[in-house]
């Protein structure tokens, strides 16, 4: 790890410890405190009889907020660790459903599934395609924005990167593939197609305040099929 990545990774800790300790309140040190203080004074050389009345309450209160403390300073970290890697990635490909409703030739895809592991929302993300193997870039059409986004802690997002429509006789496939990105106002305009064959390429998933995520995907095609997979 390195300098910045340690002192992310502490602040982090701090907040998540923070966070947990002041929605709980004493909701997790309840019960073990309870549980403590039963088997301390039953079995323990301190018997409950032989503290004062007015001293019970405030044994409760102090084990309660040290046993939420601890609790917290556990899950602060591993809180912490995971947004480090906030994201859980893996790639599908095929006839995917999308938020859109289906047209009569929906093409299909390959598109990154991202789950959001940690428990804030990630703002601001974004997914760039840095290059393609055997793409000529000497007119710069790399790196490549496909998506801005944001997700919400436990939910999982479809982004597309990839798309080829195939069509039933006497209709004619797509003779390319088309790289994901947004359109412009334009005739064409910021419209990316490559050859209908195998392709690798790499794609950058950028999140802020952690390291960015680098993959490499392969996709395949043939005269039915465009498929994907991480390598």
């Amino acid at each position: 790890m390195s300098n910045s990545s340690i002192k992310r990774f502490i602040w982090h800790w701090l907040a998540a410890t923070r966070a947990g300790v002041l929605s709980s309140t004493f909701g997790y040190g309840s019960p073990i405190a309870a549980v403590i203080v039963g088997i301390y004074f039953t079995n323990g050389p301190l018997r409950m009889d032989q503290l004062p009345t007015w001293a019970v309450p405030l044994v409760l209160v102090a084990i309660a907020m040290t046993a939420v403390l601890l609790i917290h300073i556990i899950v602060g970290g591993y809180r912490a660790w995971i947004l480090e890697r906030p994201l859980r990635v893996s790639v599908s490909s095929g006839l995917l459903s999308t938020q859109y409703p289906a047209t009569q030739h929906e093409p299909q895809r390959v598109a990154l599934a991202l789950t959001n592991k940690a428990y804030l929302t990630r703002n601001d993300c974004v997914v760039h395609i840095m290059s393609i193997d055997g793409v000529d870039n000497s007119d710069n059409k790399f790196p490549r924005f496909v998506d801005k986004f944001s997700i919400d802690s436990g939910e999982t997002k479809q982004i597309s990167i990839l798309y080829r429509t195939f069509r039933q006789h006497p209709l004619i496939n797509d003779n390319f593939i088309t790289v994901a990105g947004p359109p412009s106002p334009a005739y064409n305009g910021n419209v990316l197609r490559i050859s209908a064959s195998d392709h690798t390429l790499s794609v950058r998933i950028g999140i802020p305040d952690t390291d960015p995520i680098d993959m490499r995907i392969r996709a395949r095609t043939d005269e039915s099929v465009l498929s994907g997979e991480r390598v």
